[in-house]
């Protein structure tokens, strides 16, 4: 995909530098990716703020972004399972909640 910047008020071809294609048939919306809001890593302990310091923290915890493609191949909705034709795997049941009053005995 052709990556185009902003050069003296007119969206230019990054590398070439040569203007965008005239498009008379349609319309030309360039895709403008705002840059990520700032966030404390846990790997690193920093705070992390922007594309270009979130590819560092990774590259200095040694973590690396997780492809989608990786994830669960099920669902937990029974709904959702069906839409997707997908697995179903139900939730685990929760952990029963034990409160302790007074000593132990």
């Amino acid at each position: 995909m052709t990556t185009y910047v902003l050069r003296d008020g007119k969206l230019v071809d990054k590398h070439t530098g040569e203007p965008t294609p005239d498009v008379s048939d349609g319309i030309l919306t360039p895709q403008i990716l705002s840059d990520l809001p700032a966030y404390f890593s846990v790997a690193t302990g920093k705070w992390v703020e922007g594309r270009a310091a979130r590819r560092d923290d990774l590259a200095r915890a040694g973590c690396r972004e997780v492809d989608p493609s990786e994830g669960p191949k099920y669902c937990h909705s029974k709904k959702w399972a069906e839409r997707l034709k997908m697995d179903h795997q139900p939730p685990p049941p929760p952990k029963p909640r034990v409160t302790v009053i007074g000593p132990e005995v």
